[in-house]
C-alpha cells in the first residue's frame, strides 16, 4: 500500500469541522503529519496543542 503523497485540504476542513476547536486543529495536523510522515510537524503540533491548554486552563 503506497503512502499519501498529498492530502486534500477539504478533508482537513472537514476533521477541524467535525473535531471542534483546537483538538479538531491538533487531530488535522497530527494526521497530516502522519500521511507525510513528517516527526517535526507532529510534534509543533502537540506542543502548541499543549499550551493551548495551559492558557485555557489558568483564564
Amino acid at each position: 500500500m503506497k503512502k499519501m503523497k498529498h492530502i486534500n485540504s477539504n478533508h482537513l476542513d472537514f476533521m477541524k469541522k467535525r473535531c471542534f476547536g483546537s483538538l479538531g486543529e491538533l487531530l488535522s495536523e497530527l494526521w497530516y503529519a502522519i500521511i507525510t510522515n513528517n516527526r517535526s510537524r507532529c510534534q509543533v503540533s502537540a506542543t502548541k496543542y499543549q499550551l493551548n491548554a495551559i492558557s485555557t486552563t489558568r483564564k
